[in-house]
């Protein structure tokens, strides 16, 4: 048996079952849940909880035996992938503005000023919590309700966009 522990971005099954009780499992995100491709996604929770399970004792995370990523929609939110990719081989917290800097220049070639700031500013905002089950603001129907999955702080989501 091999236990795929998914969803760790609402629920931790591994600690509220006691690593599976023995049994090997795998730890996982659904990213794009339900085929939904909004810019969003916790980059702070996918930088840093994977390292955590990781550096746990034996004890605590049981038979882990690797980690995965179950996207219901793929080609989109780059850095969440690349995130969880590179992360998934590190123990412990990661430095996450050093990282997307870092990204910036493998990716677009270099990481100027206004650019790390924007990530700064996107990383407080539309990247500081995932959204699950709904259409995010921008790929919605329009509508006069308020959307419930508006970045948190859209000034700075917007100053961030304009920065980048």
């Amino acid at each position: 048996m091999l236990i795929l522990d998914l969803g760790n971005e609402l629920f931790h099954g591994w600690q509220e079952h006691d690593a599976f009780y023995g049994k090997q499992w795998i730890f996982s995100y659904i990213p794009t849940f339900g085929g939904n491709n909004p810019l969003n996604g916790n980059l702070r929770e996918y930088s840093d909880e994977y390292g955590k399970v990781l550096a746990a004792a034996d004890t605590s995370r049981g038979k882990l035996r690797g980690a995965g990523l179950s996207p219901e929609g793929v080609e989109n939110n780059d850095v969440i992938y690349e995130l969880f990719t590179d992360r998934f081989w590190k123990q412990g917290e990661a430095d996450l503005q050093s990282w997307l800097e870092d990204y910036s220049r493998d990716r677009y070639g270099d990481c100027p000023p206004a650019m790390a700031q924007a990530w700064e500013l996107l990383t407080d905002s539309v990247y500081a919590s995932g959204s699950w089950g709904y259409k995010h603001t921008l790929m919605r129907q329009p509508s006069r309700r308020p959307s419930l999955s508006q970045p948190l702080n859209p000034e700075k989501f917007r100053e961030g966009a304009r920065l980048f």
